[in-house]
């Protein structure tokens, strides 16, 4: 898997790629199973490597501290995929991590635990 944040992305390649997943794969010759972008407060896309492009929207949060945010998005992607999890799951997981970690202040303690991150999702509303 690769995974992006948005503005990084575009510093790189001087591009929007968010609505474009499948060309940049080609403009990048990506041959992986996973090509991931987190868009912030939009949530984040992947493509796989049939080249099915998902999304997955951004859970609502008061933003305290976004930083480690996409450490945890990262986190919880690889733990999720380590599990075999269908990749709408795993992006769903990944962005109740990051969403957690935005939510407060400092890194170390605010990680989360699995129960909080399952206990988070079953709570939060996400738009369809």
């Amino acid at each position: 898997a690769l995974m992006f944040d948005q503005p990084d992305l575009e510093k790189l390649t001087l591009q929007d790629w968010s609505e474009q997943l499948p060309a940049l794969a080609r403009q990048i010759s990506w041959q992986g199973r996973l090509l991931v972008v987190t868009l912030a407060k939009a949530g984040c896309i992947a493509l796989d490597e049939e080249g099915q492009v998902v999304s997955h929207p951004a859970y609502p949060i008061q933003q305290i501290d976004a930083t480690g945010a996409g450490d945890a998005f990262g986190s919880g992607l690889v733990w999720s995929l380590l599990r075999g999890l269908p990749l709408t799951e795993a992006l769903r997981i990944s962005n109740a991590c990051g969403a957690l970690i935005a939510a407060r202040e400092g890194i170390l303690d605010g990680l989360p635990r699995r129960t909080e991150v399952e206990a988070f999702m079953a709570a939060a509303a996400v738009p369809d």
